[in-house]
């Protein structure tokens, strides 16, 4: 027989999911993470894949950068530029964002379709 898990111990599991969502859950940041899943490390190699405004761009690395999932390296010192890089915690982040691109391309979710 399955063990239920108590309520208290859902909602930890449930809070857990949606801190991971608010991190990933936006399109900017998640085409910003499949730009990096696909390899790309330099700030204007994610602003062709992505199309993404430069200023957008620099949020979303910021923000990944900061929660842990890209790290920013050095590549050059005259002018000093950085690459980002997935950290373990961002490559651990493969598998879900696949299944987020697989589930929008299976239902063709769209947020401006009326409910």
């Amino acid at each position: 027989m399955t063990q239920v898990a108590a309520p208290a111990a859902l909602m930890v599991r449930a809070s857990s999911a949606a801190r991971a969502l608010n991190l990933i859950g936006d399109r900017w940041t998640l085409l910003t993470l499949y730009a990096a899943f696909m390899g790309q490390t330099r700030f204007d190699g994610f602003v062709k894949l992505t199309g993404m405004a430069r200023s957008l761009l620099v949020d979303r690395l910021a923000r990944l950068e900061t929660a842990g999932v890209l790290e920013k390296r050095p590549y050059q010192e005259r002018p000093v530029r950085h690459g980002y890089h997935l950290t373990a915690m961002g490559k651990d982040l493969y598998d879900a964002a696949l299944m987020i691109l697989r589930w929008e391309t299976r239902w063709h979710y769209d947020e401006t379709s009326p409910s």
